[in-house]
């Protein structure tokens, strides 16, 4: 039975701390927008994410959270 503990093994044998050790650098961050308009094609971005439910999300929206509470950038807007 092998025990659960800390890695003893060095940085160079240790597969575990390799990656951890080079995770950092090798990730690239792409800025998202946060409250995207629409996309290149023009086309709003909802209608690409939700389809044809997005009027059925916001009825459920006016329904559940009439006074649009729980929102953030990217959160089904109440019907106008």
């Amino acid at each position: 039975m092998t025990s659960i503990g800390p890695c003893t093994r060095t940085a160079a044998a240790c597969p575990c701390r390799a990656r951890s050790a080079t995770a950092p650098s090798s990730i690239t961050r792409t800025p998202i927008s946060p409250t995207p308009r629409s996309t290149t094609s023009g086309t709003p971005w909802h209608t690409l994410y939700y389809k044809d439910n997005y009027a059925r999300l916001q009825r459920i929206k006016a329904r559940w959270d009439p006074r649009d509470e729980f929102r953030h950038a990217l959160s089904i807007r109440p019907p106008k």
